[in-house]
């Protein structure tokens, strides 16, 4: 009468055996699993993004040293900034200046290091790639229109990933032939730079918590917002 029941558990304790036995695996034999697929492996900006950098992303959120670890493999000239708390909800904690990279940067930035580490794994694997596949020339810079102020998500009492320098807005791209691909006039159509906004947006909700451009609302017509905090979204 209790044949199902026992079957069932030994079922179970076999299932728990082979993801147990799989765990290991992963976490101690890493040298037969690629780095960039196994989630246990340090986060290097270099290796193409696979499912496995969304946890090592998730574990830069809360672990100062290995952002910072990770970020050090990036093309990224960064500075480190002091923790400092400007008002209630507003200000940094281990946060870098960003001066650019591979890639020019309209103005020095100053981004939290998880938003630095993503916008690292950003430029490298979406934005270039994307410039070289749509444009036909390599991307030579990338305009933004700031990343730290303290205040609230506007019409509401919350504040904006913008507080704690953990977003990024951006607004153009420009290629080494001096192609200038914006998105507030740009972003409609079926042409390349239409194309090459898309295929940059797509990527980047691979790699941000939080995605916001023109499919968004009217106030994000012109630019998109990058963040690495908050609710997961892409718009």
């Amino acid at each position: 009468m209790h044949r199902p029941r026992t079957a069932r558990l030994i079922a179970a304790g076999i299932l728990l055996a082979c993801l147990g036995a799989g765990w290991f695996g992963w976490r101690y034999h890493a040298e037969i699993v690629p780095r960039r697929y196994n989630p246990f492996t340090a986060l290097h900006v270099a290796d193409e993004p696979s499912f496995a950098t969304r946890f090592k992303l998730m574990r830069a959120g809360t672990d100062a040293g290995y952002c910072r670890s990770a970020l050090s493999t990036s093309e990224l000239k960064a500075a480190s900034l002091p923790d400092t708390m400007t008002a209630d909800g507003c200000g940094l904690r281990n946060a870098v200046r960003i001066r650019g990279g591979s890639v020019a940067v309209s103005a020095p930035f100053t981004a939290s290091c998880p938003l630095a580490l993503s916008y690292a794994l950003f430029e490298r694997h979406v934005a270039r790639p994307a410039a070289r596949m749509h444009l036909g020339a390599d991307l030579r810079s990338i305009t933004h229109v700031g990343s730290h102020v303290c205040r609230n998500i506007a019409g509401t009492s919350r504040r904006s990933d913008h507080a704690t320098a953990d977003a990024l807005d951006l607004v153009a791209f420009t290629t080494a032939g001096g192609t200038r691909v914006e998105i507030l006039k740009d972003w409609q159509g079926n042409d390349r730079e239409a194309r090459f906004l898309r295929e940059v947006r797509d990527g980047a909700c691979r790699l941000f918590r939080g995605v916001l451009g023109p499919d968004y609302d009217a106030a994000h017509a012109d630019h998109f917002h990058l963040a690495a905090t908050g609710f997961s979204v892409c718009r």
